[in-house]
């Protein structure tokens, strides 16, 4: 939809402006901000359409936006709005949270599984190539052909050829450091030409510079800086003319390939390589945060930023348990090692196909172990896994896709769930899967939360409350048969 188009924009914002007006609607979330063409452009328009609504009584109105930032990226000031939805300060709650020392051996769980490197990177760039050779093709070609046309207009950059043009905006694209730009007519703020030229850097390393000076070129057609004075000799106006689409159109299209190039690549390493730990972002782990820790100060400055919505829409409790397996990468290597063998006559096997793929299996006893309900019996459990098995296999683009499904191997997926979550048919799995999701979310609920003492008395040392049971056990600690468990996330003080 072309919520750019004046008339669009009002027309599918009547009811949000009635409600407003009515007094009904005193705060906004909106989702995925990175795929408007302008979203500058879109929040000025909100802003006016809220304050129109209002009236002359105003008010305060709170507006915030799903959007992942990148470890240094900070928001952009859009107008109106108040922050993000909360993702990246849960992502630093997370590396606080989680055991640092039991992540090596998961990624050697992973390694064992997938036979290949734990590493994100090499995938996530192999995904990004394989999104451009399939679902972004088209608009990809349109930026490639509009670059050609605005090097055609000057005799130091006629010479650069289409194919030097798309391989040097390839790695451009490749290489981004975030999930899009927002250069405006106005040109870039200092934070974004800053990172236009560390990423220029980067990227430029990188090519095969057939044709000398072309990255120099891309970076200031990107940032619509070819005129500047005193630049190279690109740096001047073109000597033909230039329609208006070729300079006004090809960075807003720029940025949405950008943020189209990782919002459809992220998920294949989100399913098949990053099963080794899938809650966990990138970062520093088990480590704590000071009052001049940047995650620290990012959390404070956002003090807008809803955290609570970003829990909810990640299930907190998945996160809890699944983080939890960073505690105990022994016991839930042996868990999954016995479910496979428990799970094997429940594969479907057709000729060299296997449903679920190796790597697939994992990632779904993972999903399995976060989402089991608590009560345990769920008549749609079994159902609603199946549905999401199906939507992260196509996403993942392994064995199937939305584009090619492959129809014998979702049909197979969806057997080996039915098999495998039918307790007359695998007692044993899950039985086994019970007890470890009972464990984890123990574990989990102790790393997230801050229960009261019976007599409201801070422990003292740490001034983390704790609530002793009847039995007078602390519960950071846990009986085990050899002996007694203490979390790592436990307060000093509590250890002794």
């Amino acid at each position: 939809m072309r919520v750019e188009d004046a008339g669009t924009f009002e027309a599918i914002h009547l009811l949000v402006k009635k409600l407003i007006a009515d007094g009904r609607l005193q705060g906004l979330r909106l989702d995925h901000i990175d795929g408007l063409r302008d979203p500058a452009q879109y929040f000025q328009r909100l802003r006016r359409l809220i304050r129109d609504a209002q009236g002359e009584a105003g008010g305060p109105f709170y507006v915030v936006v799903e959007k992942i930032l990148g470890e240094h990226e900070k928001l952009h000031a859009f107008a109106g709005v108040h922050g993000t939805t909360g993702y990246e300060w849960l992502n630093a709650v997370t590396q606080v949270l989680v055991d640092g020392g039991g992540l090596d051996p998961l990624d050697e769980v992973w390694r064992q599984i997938s036979n290949t490197s734990p590493k994100l990177d090499p995938v996530l760039k192999d995904a990004k190539r394989r999104v451009l050779a399939t679902l972004l093709t088209s608009e990809f070609t349109v930026l490639t052909r509009l670059l050609a046309r605005i090097a055609g207009g000057h005799y130091s950059t006629r010479d650069y050829s289409a194919d030097s043009l798309r391989q040097a905006l390839e790695l451009y694209v490749l290489h981004f450091p975030v999930y899009r730009s927002y250069l405006t007519s106005a040109g870039a703020t200092p934070h974004e030409s800053g990172a236009d030229r560390r990423h220029h850097r980067k990227g430029a390393r990188r090519l095969v510079r057939r044709d000398e000076g072309i990255f120099d070129f891309l970076r200031d057609a990107l940032t619509m800086d070819l005129i500047r004075p005193g630049g190279p000799a690109h740096s001047a106006p073109r000597v033909r003319p230039l329609r208006p689409e070729s300079a006004a159109v090809h960075r807003p299209r720029h940025g949405e390939v950008a943020g189209g190039y990782r919002v459809l690549s992220l998920p294949p390493p989100a399913r098949a390589q990053r099963g080794r730990r899938r809650p966990i972002g990138q970062g520093t782990f088990g480590r704590r945060l000071s009052r001049g820790d940047e995650s620290s100060r990012r959390g404070v400055a956002a003090r807008h930023d809803r955290d609570r919505d970003a829990r909810h829409q990640t299930r907190e409790d998945a996160r809890a348990r699944l983080l939890a397996l960073a505690e105990i990468p022994g016991e839930w290597t042996s868990a999954v090692a016995r479910w496979k063998v428990l799970n094997a006559p429940h594969l479907v096997i057709d000729g060299e196909m296997r449903a679920p793929s190796a790597t697939f299996e994992y990632m779904l006893y993972q999903t399995l172990l976060g989402a089991w309900p608590a009560a345990e019996h769920d008549d749609t459990f079994a159902e609603r896994m199946q549905a999401y098995a199906l939507k992260a296999a196509r996403e993942g683009k392994q064995e199937t896709s939305w584009l090619n499904p492959n129809q014998a191997y979702e049909a197979g997926l969806r057997t080996f769930i039915e098999r495998i979550l039918d307790r007359a048919v695998a007692a044993g799995f899950v039985n086994a899967l019970g007890t470890l999701a009972r464990r984890t979310a123990l574990l989990g609920a102790l790393n997230f939360a801050e229960p009261d003492h019976p007599e409201g008395r801070p422990c003292p040392g740490c001034r983390i409350s704790i609530r002793v049971r009847s039995s007078g056990i602390c519960p950071w600690s846990i009986p085990t048969t050899g002996g007694r468990w203490i979390s790592p996330n436990a307060p000093r003080c509590c250890r002794r």
